[in-house]
């Protein structure tokens, strides 16, 4: 891993605070667990907390310059390991075995280990029993780091014998500020932080002009779609080698739109609201049920990908335009 150089988000202030000060009275847990939605900044967090855990002389932050902060930022220390997906779906039994070995060793650096594991959910079975035995049995100096966005999927016994740290999304006005004063936007700041639910980190990362060009181009086929003149096969063939994931979760959010400007009689604010127009007419064209019904369809694609199944994004991006058009 390596650390960048930004500094914590303001957001995460608080949770870093809590942690050094835990770390100070000598009382951090051996595990913690980092729970919130994506995009929050929990894995940019972590690069902080990690560096700060094993610096030798660090203050509110680590310190950024001894040996120690030099070999973290480096992805080179010895005494800190990173468990994630390799080639899989799933974190596998044989990971968390070869961290059990590792805790069993002497620190190379002679200071604390630290183990980030990430995404914590994507444990087999047979991996979170393994994990269990470190958690009941904690070696002295080592920290356990688990990261999640689904922590209901952890073994119970798993979250209870962690450190839990929760990460929310910020204030809209702090996230608006933020986005301004650090980087140089295609459209207003709340518009676009509308369409990522929120997310500033998700403004920066994910929309970019690949994804406004593929909203707008869903957003003008909802119509035809809808009175069964487009071409739901010709539309997926046209996203073939785009991000299915994130074509779905567009998609998602129109209709959902959609259905708010029904549901609301126009009178509550939507994420798209740049495309009032086209929203309103499809909600005038398509039944609240069938809407409903293609959000099940959205979702449970979207379950598919997320799965350890090896789940065709195209065919499953085809099967919901089809739907579309067959349903509205």
């Amino acid at each position: 891993m390596t650390t960048d150089t930004e500094p914590l988000y303001p957001w995460q202030e608080a949770q870093f605070r809590h942690l050094t000060k835990l770390c100070v009275d000598n009382r951090l847990p051996h595990a913690l667990l980092l729970s919130g939605p994506t995009h929050v900044g929990k894995a940019h967090f972590t690069q902080h907390l990690v560096q700060y855990l094993l610096c030798r002389t660090p203050a509110d932050l680590a310190c950024g310059s001894c040996d120690t902060c030099l070999l973290v930022k480096a992805g080179t220390h010895p005494d800190n390991r990173q468990i994630g997906l390799v080639d899989s779906k799933q974190i596998k039994v044989e990971q968390i075995r070869d961290i059990r070995d590792w805790e069993s060793q002497t620190a190379n650096q002679g200071g604390r280990k630290v183990c980030v594991i990430k995404p914590a959910e994507t444990m087999n079975h047979q991996a979170a029993n393994a994990l269990l035995k470190s958690l009941e049995e904690p070696s002295p100096g080592t920290i356990l780091i688990l990261i999640t966005h689904q922590a209901a999927r952890l073994l119970p016994t798993i979250r209870s014998r962690c450190h839990r740290v929760d990460f929310h999304l910020p204030p809209a006005k702090e996230a608006g500020t933020w986005l301004r004063a650090r980087h140089e936007l295609q459209m207003d700041a709340e518009t676009l932080l509308e369409m990522a639910g929120g997310s500033p980190l998700k403004v920066i990362n994910e929309i970019d002009e690949t994804f406004l060009k593929n909203r707008q181009t869903l957003a003008q086929a909802m119509l035809p779609l809808a009175r069964g003149t487009g071409s739901p096969l010709q539309l997926a063939t046209q996203f073939a080698k785009e991000n299915a994931v994130q074509l779905l979760e567009i998609f998602y959010n129109l209709i959902a739109d959609s259905l708010q400007h029904s549901l609301t009689d126009y009178k509550l604010p939507i994420k798209n609201k740049d495309l009032y127009d086209i929203l309103k007419e499809y909600g005038e064209l398509a039944s609240l049920e069938q809407r409903f019904t293609l959000l099940d369809s959205i979702t449970q694609a979207l379950g598919y990908l997320a799965s350890t199944a090896n789940a065709n994004p195209q065919m499953l991006l085809e099967r919901v335009l089809s739907q579309t058009a067959l349903e509205v």
